[in-house]
């Protein structure tokens, strides 16, 4: 099913708060797009996130608050059965992608992430269910965040030094 987004339309990208700095590197990386990063720190924030916003994308990983991703995923499908999601996961295997597969899944991507692996995956995603190119130009939006923040690229390897507040 493919709906369209109108260029006033707010994206709203749910991640899973794991706890490494992932998820604020997505959100400085795609906010400069008009993307709006919900941060859930659990599986009840989920529920209340997904019953209260309108969310384009979920992206989970598998290590949410030492719940497996796929009880997570399960949630949102009981939620809302279209949302397109992305799982992130540290150990790929068998298991993990047949309930990847069973919950409808759009992509599993191995940890460590590869951003411009995520950037192409999620531009994909908008383009199927939104007919939208929000990430079309996530190349340039990648080089600048990596010329701003001073990020290296070794080995084909993304090393981020990213300055994260603790929380009190």
């Amino acid at each position: 099913m493919t709906v369209s987004l109108s260029q006033h339309d707010t994206v709203n990208v749910l991640m899973s708060n794991s706890y490494w700095a992932w998820p604020q590197a997505v959100q400085q990386i795609f906010q400069p797009c008009g993307v709006n990063v919900l941060m859930a720190n659990d599986t009840n924030d989920i529920v209340k996130i997904i019953d209260n916003r309108k969310v384009h994308l979920a992206i989970i990983d598998n290590s949410i608050d030492n719940e497996s991703g796929l009880k997570a995923l399960d949630i949102i499908r009981k939620q809302d059965k279209l949302m397109p999601c992305l799982l992130l996961a540290g150990d790929v295997n068998d298991k993990l992608l047949a309930g990847a597969l069973k919950l409808n899944v759009c992509s599993v991507l191995a940890k460590p992430i590869n951003i411009v692996q995520l950037a192409n995956q999620m531009n994909k995603i908008f383009r199927k269910y939104y007919s939208c190119d929000i990430f079309g130009q996530a190349n340039d939006l990648l080089g600048n965040y990596l010329t701003e923040h001073k990020v290296e690229l070794t080995d084909k390897k993304i090393s981020l030094r990213l300055s994260i507040k603790k929380k009190k």
